[in-house]
């Protein structure tokens, strides 16, 4: 019995490695083949106060967030809060407050993995959906590094997936990927997934928007961005202040499918075949 018991251990262990060897060359595939479609971009932002209808001083500051490219001719999806801090602001603090934030949008450079910076402009906003596209004003590459938004995959609960992200300036910019799974699915108003990792929870929204994310398969799943709930008009309680972070800012990081983006992107293409 006890050699049965044994035998039957080292079944499981001896699977339960592959299974993990297995999933580790997934991995490496998915980080190999896409890693230089995330790419950093960088806002200079005008931002200026609002108290009770009365404009305060202008200052500038800047934000950085990740993006990923999403054709070959240049086209980055990233989270459109990003670009604009009043909508958090405007979340956080309710409809009622005194209390308002505008900013404004004055220069937008991408970084890509070599190094080099390159301006670009906007193309394209969808608040709905938290997606800003930009496109540099320089002609890229024919060689350049894409997500294929059109060869997708429809994850269930629990499936695998994989993360692709870019680090900062303190990390030399280095690509990262890590796993996690699909936790939730929201359907409606519109289908979207919850993710899960350890490195996703510890992660903030700076960090994970505008992050592509994989099937096992390698096939796109779509990109994280920030989707909106119903704010409260009396703004965040303390209680969720402190424990709650989501529920304060009346938003959640979720996995925009591929194809909601794609039809999205359309609206691009249109514009430009009309010029």
């Amino acid at each position: 019995m006890i050699k049965k018991s044994v035998l039957v251990f080292l079944v499981f262990a001896v699977w339960g490695c592959l299974a993990k060897a297995q999933e580790n060359g997934i991995g490496r595939k998915i980080f190999q083949t896409y890693r230089d479609s995330v790419v950093t971009v960088k806002f200079v932002l005008q931002e200026r106060a609002v108290m009770k209808g009365r404009e305060g001083g202008s200052i500038e500051s800047k934000m950085q967030t990740n993006g990923t490219i999403v054709s070959k001719n240049g086209i980055i999806v990233c989270s459109l809060t990003t670009s604009d801090p009043s909508q958090i602001l405007s979340q956080f603090m309710g409809a009622n407050s005194n209390v308002s934030l505008k900013s404004k949008i004055i220069s937008i450079k991408i970084r890509f993995p070599d190094g080099q910076e390159i301006s670009a402009d906007i193309l394209l906003r969808d608040p709905g959906q938290d997606l800003l596209f930009l496109k540099p004003v320089k002609k890229m590459p024919s060689s350049i590094t894409y997500v294929h938004l059109s060869d997708s995959a429809n994850p269930e609960i629990f499936d695998n997936i994989f993360f692709i992200s870019r680090l900062g300036k303190m990390a030399n910019w280095a690509p990262l990927i890590s796993a996690g799974r699909i936790s939730g699915i929201i359907k409606e108003p519109r289908l979207s997934y919850i993710p899960e990792s350890e490195e996703f929870a510890n992660e903030s929204f700076g960090d994970v928007l505008g992050n592509p994310v994989f099937a096992s398969n390698g096939k796109i799943i779509g990109i994280i961005l920030l989707s909106k709930g119903l704010s409260s008009s009396e703004g965040a309680t303390m209680g969720s202040m402190l424990f709650n972070s989501t529920e304060a800012l009346g938003t959640i990081p979720v996995i925009i499918p591929a194809n909601d983006i794609l039809k999205v992107e359309a609206q691009i293409k249109s514009v430009s075949t009309k010029k």
